[in-house]
């Protein structure tokens, strides 16, 4: 490894805070067990209480315990994982180190029983998580090698057995002669460091739980259909699917997947198409051992039959369910089963072939997978809607994958429209559901939960996410060209509970057939938008068949209001485009500042009235906005505590990963406290030129870049790598950060970017670096102004890369960059808006140390005077004061140094 040059000069004006040099370089620690997950590398919980070995046939577990102890190996249970030829030995003695564990496992393997073993990790909740001989990964779509390509060149001694893995372009499935779990994982590792490669991880075997909590069995009513205050219930508290039923009972067009421990395939009160088995036991979808109870009573809750006779009734009755057996229940039964990764991507596949429109998972998993959140993601965009149990550990935060932003997370709600005890909440949940005294479908005869009954009364979250499911299928079933964006926004038509509109407790309210069914979102939003369909609401409830009344008493510049009612869809010519509203009567059309198909500026105020003499009945009333500037989406308070929800025309809707495989997260239009006041008596002590805090509203939003633009970003753009830090000596080289980066040249870079991109840009946007307004902006995140970083008021060497920590008075053995993402984001989805390289700004200083901020609020700041450059965020060769989200550096345009990297932002053009 070569030294690191001594000479560094000191950027201005840190000259004037005197910068201290690194110390000798500290490897990390040997030993340590990590995956890469999301972007960044994520540790693993080593259990030093078990190993997990795989046999060549099947085999007791007490032969198995003999042929390990002639080996050294000493354990005290040898229990199956559920898997076949699996099994989990319990240790007599714990790991005392990772030098330990590969000692123990090289033992295991000299078993002749034994053909494989890995290390085990704690999950969450109490699962367990292991290593399987088979690797996963998808390329970068910008990648010019194929995925096959790549394994052979990074991992030579795998073989492909998966060349199209789940349907995923560019995913592959790969198996491993490795016999170690320890040099598996490290081949994963080296593929997903790789910057041509997406994400790389082992096909994971992980434990987890069915979201069900049985309770004594026996009939009852479904008083979440229809609430006559059974079980001590609310009259009228359901999901009024009796109403719904008169519009739609569903439509056997409509498929289902049910992805869980199997439903039984010739249960006369399910309406299902024939499933299958994806983990290797061959049940056809069904259920294979006797614990495998739980997917039959979830398939009953969205397509239990209508009017045969036989005991209840699905959400969704005429719609057709597809198991996909993706667990296998553990023996005896205790709710928990094993798993692998591969099966849940496989199963989200299949639902895709067999032209399911929605997906339901009603199972808390003990582990996160990148394999599963892209095919989640994958399916998605492919129009496919899913739902998952929020989960039943009475916790604030819910289970995955639920917690997935694509995977629509239920909670679970009692006969009073309360959450039950047992549901879980929190950010992330999307819809409440009756959850508590379910009476569903079991598996018949002497199986199930109810013996020797055939239906069940049950309570989970379990429950409450396929009846939403089911509501989605009605939605479908009425309008089968909705987009799966558009049928989530049809079951925002919500009962409301708890605080007004959305909340953590019952995300959008409590799930409501007939009102999903009344309110399908017809309008498409203007150009840019992104589908974004405003509503009106009273008290949270999205207005079906009252009579209305209101003002609109706030108006944003440029906009029009849209007033509709009817039963049918209609075109209005708007803005050079069609706006497409339901239903065809217009009682108001009114533009804001200017008529209706003409921009306008300024505000205005409308009376809008719906007249007595007009019949609601079955109808939908919407008031639809589009906004010809960008702003940020924003509730108006109407009369009548109504209010209307607004959002921009071209505004951010998404994350981008641009041709080169950047990827850019959205940052909305916001205003905050920039600058940093700290006194002289705190060790983060501010200097002039960061005073006053003062407020800055950043006007127009934007994408700004998630990672600092790596050395194999520049070279694709620039065809050449500045960096000092490349090469054999500085491994993962390609995914750090550029450095040696002059100012001048990371605009060169933008222009390049921006002639690369040029098909692709937002109109009026372009790709730049950021002012420093909007760089102290996107690194607080929302976070107070008083709080130095945006992890809070201190920096520990864990959490950034950077030399020296004043909150621990402790060297953290910096000599060098790291890969982009090694560390964990902020709160708006950034990495290492602290430390690692100092960030070129757009702005120009004039350096004097005289350049104080202004004390009156100011709108989109920007410096063009001045003889220096700004520079943001601090470096690996400093001191954690210098990495303060506030403060202040700069150097000429022309010079470089290996501390000097820049990240980009797509953003309004500025001169």
């Amino acid at each position: 490894m070569p030294s690191v040059p001594r000479n560094r000069r000191r950027l201005w004006p840190l000259a004037l805070l005197s910068v201290i040099s690194t110390a000798l370089a500290q490897s990390p620690p040997t030993g340590d067990l990590y995956r890469h997950y999301a972007g960044r590398r994520d540790p693993l919980d080593l259990d030093p209480t078990r190993i997990v070995v795989e046999t060549r046939a099947d085999i007791t577990p007490d032969t198995l315990l003999l042929a390990l102890r002639d080996k050294g190996v000493f354990g005290t249970a040898a229990e199956p994982t559920g898997v076949p030829r699996w099994h989990l030995i319990a240790l007599r003695e714990r790991l005392a180190d990772i030098a330990n564990l590969r000692a123990m496992l090289d033992r295991a393997l000299q078993a002749a029983p034994v053909q494989f073993a890995a290390p085990v990790f704690h999950g969450m909740g109490g699962a367990f998580v292991t290593i399987t001989p088979d690797l996963m990964l998808q390329k970068q779509p910008t990648a010019t090698a194929r995925a096959i390509d790549l394994l052979a060149e990074l991992v030579p001694t795998a073989t492909v057995f998966d060349g199209d893995f789940g349907g995923m372009p560019g995913a592959i499935r790969a198996h491993s002669p490795a016999r170690n779990g320890l040099d598996v994982l490290a081949e994963a590792n080296r593929l997903a460091e790789d910057a041509r490669i997406a994400w790389a991880e082992p096909d994971w075997q992980f434990s987890g739980r069915a979201d069900v909590i049985p309770n004594d069995p026996g009939w009852g009513q479904l008083w979440g259909m229809r609430n006559t205050g059974q079980f001590g219930g609310t009259a009228g508290m359901d999901m009024d699917c009796d109403l719904a039923w008169d519009i739609t009972t569903g439509s056997a067009s409509v498929r289902v997947c049910v992805i869980d421990n199997g439903v039984q395939q010739d249960h006369p009160d399910i309406n299902q198409l024939a499933g299958a088995d994806f983990t290797g036991q061959g049940g056809s979808g069904g259920p294979v051992n006797a614990c495998d109870n739980h997917g039959t009573a979830v398939a009953g809750c969205i397509s239990a039959i209508l009017n045969n006779g036989l005991g209840t009734v699905g959400t969704a009755p005429n719609c057709r369910s597809i198991s996909a057996r993706t667990f296998i229940s553990t023996v005896p039964c205790n709710g928990s089963w094993t798993s692998q990764t591969s099966w849940t991507v496989s199963a989200l596949a299949f639902a895709q072939t067999q032209g399911c429109r929605v997906t339901n998972n009603s199972n808390g998993y003990g582990f996160t997978s990148a394999a599963i959140d892209a095919q989640y993601a994958t399916t998605y965009a492919a129009g496919i809607v899913h739902f998952a149990a929020a989960g039943n550990n009475s916790s604030a935060t819910i289970d995955y994958p639920s917690s997935l932003e694509v995977v629509n997370a239920v909670s679970a709600l009692a006969s009073n429209g309360d959450l039950t005890s047992f549901s879980n909440f929190g950010t992330g949940i999307d819809f409440s559901a009756p959850g508590q005294d379910v009476y569903s479908t079991d598996r018949t005869g002497a199986d199930g939960y109810d013996d020797p009954g055939d239906y069940a009364l049950i309570d989970g979250t379990s429950f409450a996410s396929p009846y939403t499911a089911g509501i989605a299928a009605l939605v479908l079933s009425q309008t089968p060209s909705m987009t799966a964006p558009y049928v989530e926004l049809a079951l925002r038509a919500a009962r409301d509970r708890g605080a007004t509109g959305y909340d953590t407790t019952f995300g959008w309210g409590f799930v409501n057939a007939n009102s999903a069914l009344r309110s399908i979102p017809y309008g498409v939003g203007l150009g840019g938008s992104g589908g974004f369909v405003p509503q009106l609401f009273a008290g949270g409830i999205l207005c079906i068949g009252n009579v209305i009344t209101t003002t609109v008493d706030r108006g944003l510049g440029g906009s029009v209001a849209v007033v509709c009612i009817g039963s049918t869809a209609a075109a209005i010519p708007l803005f050079g485009g069609t706006l497409l509203v339901s239903p065809p009567l217009v009682l108001a059309t009114v533009g804001l500042g200017g008529s209706l198909g003409t921009p306008g500026a300024g505000s205005g105020t409308i009376d809008v009235s719906i007249p007595n003499s007009v019949s609601l009945a079955n109808a939908s009333v919407y008031l639809q906005a589009g906004v010809l500037d960008p702003a940020t989406p924003q509730d108006i308070a109407l009369s009548n505590g109504l209010q209307i929800r607004i959002g921009p025309v071209y505004g951010v809707v998404g994350p981008i990963t641009n041709s080169i495989g950047m990827q850019l997260q959205p940052i909305a239009a916001g205003t905050f406290l920039m600058g940093s006041n700290a006194t002289t008596g705190s060790p983060y002590y501010s200097p002039n030129w960061e005073r006053p805090v003062h407020q800055v509203t950043i006007s127009q939003p934007f994408w700004m870049g998630k990672f600092e633009v790596t050395q194999a970003q520049y070279q694709a753009v620039m065809g050449v790598n500045p960096s000092y830090f490349q090469g054999a000596s500085w491994p993962n080289s390609a995914s750090r950060p550029v450095e040696q980066v002059s100012w001048n040249s990371a605009m060169a870079f933008c222009a390049a970017l921006n002639a690369i991109e040029a098909g692709s840009l937002p109109t009026g946007y372009h790709y730049r670096l950021p002012t420093e307004a909007e760089w102290e902006y996107c690194c607080r995140a929302g976070g107070p102004p008083s709080d130095e970083f945006h992890y809070g008021p201190t920096l520990d060497c864990g959490q950034a890369r950077f030399y020296y920590s004043y909150h621990t008075a402790s060297s953290c053995g910096s000599n060098s960059t790291v890969q982009v993402g090694n560390y964990l984001p902020n709160a708006w989805g950034l990495y290492d808006m602290h430390g690692n390289v100092w960030e070129w700004c757009r702005d120009s200083w004039d350096g004097s140390g005289s350049a104080n901020y202004p004390a009156a609020p100011v709108t989109d700041p920007y410096v063009t005077s001045g003889p220096y450059r700004v520079l943001r965020g601090g470096c690996w060769d400093n001191y954690s004061y210098y990495c303060r989200s506030a403060l202040r550096s700069g150097d000429y345009p022309a010079n470089l140094n290996h501390y000097i990297g820049f990240r980009v932002v797509l953003a309004p053009v500025l001169p």
